[in-house]
């Protein structure tokens, strides 16, 4: 691992962290657009936002692997830590600005990572509810709820009872 790293090298990194801040902030707001669409129930919406959103996630992913080649390039493993340490060996007026950059980009990934669950929340519960209503036509009315004797058998249960008597 180098004692110091150039300011050229420094320079790419930060041409590197705010290339991902704007990639991030676009994915950001695609999935600001995705809820919505998915709010909306807005098929076609969806269609061009999942191809936008896989292209932008495909384009983050290229960021993040030339910031671990320099990482690499630079013997610095990869770690959670790495490119902390990278921006370390930077010449010291460039480390605020790169630590700067580096934290707004933290910041970006982890909104869209919230973002993105939230999406995959309204996703999965409009999936039950699709489920649920499928299991209804295809067995001509809602599913049974049912509860277990003492020998272990299902015992389907219609409407409500007290707890006594299940």
């Amino acid at each position: 691992m180098p004692d110091q790293i150039t300011a050229n090298t420094a320079k790419e990194i930060e041409i590197l962290f705010v290339e991902g801040i704007s990639l991030s902030s676009k994915l950001e707001f695609t999935l600001d657009n995705e809820r919505q669409a998915l709010e909306n129930q807005d098929r076609h919406r969806l269609e061009t936002l999942s191809e936008l959103k896989s292209n932008q996630l495909d384009l983050l992913s290229s960021n993040d692997h030339q910031l671990i080649d320099m990482l690499t390039k630079s013997g610095i493993p990869k770690e959670v830590n790495g490119i902390d340490t990278l921006i370390s060996l930077t010449p010291l007026k460039q480390q605020t600005e790169l630590f700067k950059l580096w934290d707004n980009h933290k910041v970006k990934l982890k909104a869209c990572k919230e973002k993105n669950i939230i999406n995959g929340r309204i996703i999965e519960r409009s999936r039950s509810v699709v489920d649920h209503l499928l299991n209804i036509i295809n067995s001509g009315g809602p599913p049974q709820a049912s509860l277990y004797e003492a020998s272990g058998k299902s015992n389907p249960q219609e409407g409500s009872r007290t707890i006594a008597k299940a």
